[in-house]
């Protein structure tokens, strides 16, 4: 059994996972069906991201490179992804009634909806929370701006 994973590795495994997708580039071996991003001309130089892939991380007491923990995290999330697949397909056939291969980007959220907290949200202080929460962030009146509500009175 693996043991349980402290914050700061969960944190830094979303992370790395995410700088791991930079490994093509890394390596100089851009797909081709990759395209920048909008608002990006170029591809970052080799010089920035060589540099980046070895911004020092802390990982358990130990300090490495940021693409060493990168292709640690990236093996991580491939010896994983059968159960992840696994486990998500059947938490979708339970709570929605369709298998992962169905399933679209709008059922995530349906599927992980959490009905058993509709208690704790009821509708009539959900408007007041927000005007409140505004207010502490120094919003006074936020219907003369940008912000609108979809409410029923």
């Amino acid at each position: 059994m693996r043991p349980a994973m402290r914050p700061t590795t969960k944190i830094a495994l979303a992370v790395a996972a995410v700088l791991s997708l930079a490994t093509p580039v890394l390596a100089q071996e851009r797909p081709a069906q990759q395209q920048p991003s909008p608002g990006r001309t170029k591809p970052w130089d080799g010089d920035a991201l060589r540099a980046f892939a070895t911004i020092a991380v802390q990982d358990g007491g130990r300090v490495k490179p940021l693409d060493t923990l990168a292709g640690q995290c990236e093996r991580f999330l491939a010896e994983t992804e059968e159960l992840y697949v696994h486990a998500f397909d059947r938490l979708l056939r339970t709570r929605i009634g369709i298998g992962l291969d169905d399933a679209r980007r709008w059922d995530v959220s349906r599927a992980l909806r959490a009905p058993g907290w509709d208690g704790e949200f009821p509708g009539d202080r959900m408007l007041p929370a927000l005007e409140a929460t505004l207010a502490d962030l120094g919003i006074d009146n936020p219907y003369t701006g940008e912000l609108q509500t979809n409410h029923r009175e």
